[in-house]
């Protein structure tokens, strides 16, 4: 008995592994850096979140965020870059999102074969050089109609988990 609770529990937990967020290995070295700008927008393909509230969430977050790892927002020319895209529709092939977000050839790290709805993914990219140098994924159930202020909250928790792993040291 006790041990067929055990392969049920052993089987659960490897089933709920597979409800893990998408995510990329996150980056260990510290990014050097004293400010940040956001990529400009670019028209959203099919897949992308479009309302401006919800970008505008979306920004506040991610500046909040990393103003807590004292970056500075300016309004362009920062010394990393962020671009981000919320999947909304049908599961996103990694591919479309690397063109939206401009990544590309230049990703540094790598990226699953596909975002589905609800994704948040973000990406960090080294002005100097380009590159994606920092990239995560988190996923959550998206709730129809709720109040701005619990959207607020789930938008902060979303991005606040998305950047855990960015490891920023200041410029010298």
């Amino acid at each position: 008995m006790k041990s067929v609770v055990l392969t049920l529990l052993a089987a659960g937990a490897v089933l709920l592994a597979g409800c893990s967020s998408p995510t990329a290995p996150v980056r260990q070295a510290p990014v050097h850096a004293g400010t940040f700008s956001f990529v400009p927008t670019q028209a959203a393909p099919d897949f992308a979140e479009k309302r401006a509230q919800v970008q505008t969430l979306v920004r506040n977050a991610v500046t909040a965020n990393l103003a807590q790892k004292n970056l500075t927002r300016v309004a362009e020319s920062g010394n990393i870059q962020v671009a981000y895209v919320v999947v909304v529709d049908h599961p996103a092939a990694a591919a479309a999102v690397n063109d939206y977000l401009e990544s590309g050839n230049d990703l540094a790290v790598s990226s699953p074969a596909e975002f589905g709805a609800g994704t948040l993914v973000i990406d960090v990219i080294d002005a100097r050089t380009h590159k994606v140098i920092y990239r995560r994924a988190v996923t959550r159930r998206f709730l129809r109609n709720a109040p701005v202020d619990l959207r607020a909250d789930r938008v902060q928790a979303a991005v606040d988990e998305a950047l855990t792993g960015l490891n920023v040291a200041s410029e010298e």
